[in-house]
């Protein structure tokens, strides 16, 4: 009985696994380095205008202690057989030098605007639930705070408690085919 059990757990538990029905709901990755401004595009209406931050390097010097050892030979009178004696021997010792070094850092820069049709945006609340271009129209009458996403939200894709915690309630999740990552991430 316990063998049929079994085998009728099993049966349950894994169908919907292996018919690729797995209820749990997919994770929104978003990345807060793909924050973005829209607004509506100043010279055509219909345009969305995406302030995509850059980053610029730069060089600069800093000085750093470091720890370094040095050999040293030093001399002592030790009494060997009733007998003063001089006596060399070699010891390490350590001591802190100043370097300084040139590091190159990530600083931001100038935003770039880059224009893109209100038909060839995705966009969607921080429920998931999409908004159409109307909609999005209506919000671009200030500065929209904005994540562009990498790849379009998933059906029933949900962000994880902690991060939707965090965002602000009117921020609006984008996606754009026609940017490709590396633009999303402003040339990083």
């Amino acid at each position: 009985m316990r063998c049929l059990q079994f085998v009728f757990c099993s049966f349950v538990l894994l169908v919907p696994f292996a018919r690729g029905q797995d209820q749990t709901p997919q994770v929104v990755k978003i990345d807060l380095a793909n924050c973005v401004t829209l607004t509506e595009g100043v010279d055509v209406k219909g345009l969305l205008s995406v302030e995509l931050p850059q980053m610029e390097r730069r060089t600069v010097t800093k000085s750093v202690p470091v720890q370094k050892t040095r050999q040293e030979v030093r001399s002592r009178i030790a009494t060997v057989d009733g007998v003063p004696q001089e006596q060399t021997y070699v010891v390490t010792v350590p001591y802190s030098e100043i370097v300084t070094q040139a590091v190159s850092v990530a600083v931001p820069g100038e935003p770039r605007v880059v224009s893109l049709s209100l038909d060839d945006v995705d966009a969607w609340d921080k429920s998931g639930s999409r908004i159409s271009s109307d909609q999005l129209k209506a919000k671009l009458a200030r500065k929209q705070p904005a994540i562009m996403l990498d790849k379009a939200w998933p059906k029933g894709g949900k962000i994880p408690a902690a991060q939707l915690a965090v965002l602000r309630d009117d921020i609006v999740f984008v996606y754009s085919e026609s940017l490709g990552k590396r633009e999303r991430r402003g040339g990083r």
